[in-house]
């Protein structure tokens, strides 16, 4: 009698935990004031510490974005102010110049770089939205109108130059896959008339069904695509998918883009990324380094298998010693499109 009451305990015990629902995953506030304590001065500038203190354009944008997502209108506003003072200087356009440094007080490198670019008009149209403030609506406006004199045909579509100068060749383009920001191009095809973003956001996922290198089948960083449609690395940069290219399945995966993450899961399914992760893989030659202390695969890995296999393994910012803003950013992003995919928007 005892053993058949007990089994039926342990069977209502089993039922109901069957019926709890998974824990619900949050980003931390907590995260937020870490990133903003350890990147951010008190003017809305987004220090690079790793490299002499300087500031990009991709720095200032993603950490607008994060504002967004933390519901931080305050610092939103600081970043933007800072960023449109200092580097939303060119002459001729509104892009922002990606290089500045503390040093010399002032821009070191003009040109702009076309996904902070992206990033910031995204930010500022979530912004307008969040805070019912046309003018950072008017000021994406700005931004995109001038993207799109960066647009240009190929044989797979437009596609937009990944700066407005440089990065010459002969007989084609350069491209840097890690520039197509797939959830950027899905909510600016909303808000945006300067530019047809989801003819940009297809002609990116056909390029990247033929970029595929090595025995792993990757994306590089940088691409040439010649005249005639066919891909190969860069030959100016190295063959590697890498840190750039670590973005790649971070926005297919945002955009829920579930068909082409297959080769970067399988790759990231080799690794257990615990102390130790993969920072960079030789197309050419398959030759895997393992970098210690580098989060940013295992949390972009976590979101695939979230988007994928609908795995609850929540991301977590992992802030180790030598963290510098553009890892800590990526896995706040992760989180980010967790919640987005969850159905939570901004």
């Amino acid at each position: 009698m005892r053993d058949w009451l007990l089994c039926l305990v342990l069977m209502f015990m089993t039922a109901c935990q069957s019926e709890i629902p998974p824990p619900a995953h949050s980003m931390q506030q907590s995260d937020w004031q870490t990133y903003c304590s350890r990147f951010v001065t008190s003017d809305g500038r987004v220090i690079d510490e790793a490299q002499h203190m300087v500031t990009h354009s991709e720095a200032q944008a993603y950490s607008m974005l994060l504002a967004t997502a933390y519901a931080d209108e305050a610092m939103f506003d600081r970043l933007w102010q800072w960023t449109k003072a200092h580097l939303q200087q060119r002459p001729g356009d509104h892009l922002l110049s990606w290089l500045w440094r503390q040093e010399e007080q002032r821009v070191l490198d003009a040109n702009n770089a076309t996904d902070a670019d992206i990033v910031a008009a995204w930010a500022l149209y979530r912004a307008a939205r969040l805070w019912h403030d046309e003018a950072y609506r008017e000021e994406a406006g700005k931004i995109t109108a001038s993207l799109a004199g960066l647009q240009r045909r190929t044989i797979f579509g437009e596609v937009l130059r990944p700066a407005a100068e440089g990065f010459p060749v002969d007989h084609g383009m350069v491209l840097n896959p890690s520039y197509w920001v797939f959830p950027a191009f899905n909510e600016l095809a909303q808000e945006d008339h300067h530019l047809n973003w989801q003819a940009l956001a297809d002609s990116a996922i056909k390029i990247l069904a033929h970029a595929r290198f090595g025995s792993w089948q990757l994306p590089p960083d940088w691409l040439h695509l010649a005249d005639d449609g066919s891909l190969t690395p860069w030959a100016a940069r190295p063959a590697v998918f890498s840190y750039d290219a670590i973005r790649i399945p971070l926005f297919l995966a945002w955009a829920g883009k579930k068909d082409a993450l297959t080769p970067c899961h399988r790759f990231w399914q080799l690794f257990s990324m615990q102390g130790w992760a993969p920072d960079r893989l030789q197309l050419e030659t398959d030759e895997v380094h393992l970098r210690q202390d580098f989060a940013v695969p295992h949390a972009i890995f976590l979101l695939t298998e979230h988007v994928l296999n609908q795995a609850q393994r929540w991301p977590e910012v992992i802030w180790y010693k030598h963290i510098n803003s553009y890892e800590a950013a990526l896995q706040m992003f992760c989180q980010m499109a967790w919640k987005q995919q969850e159905g939570e928007t901004t």
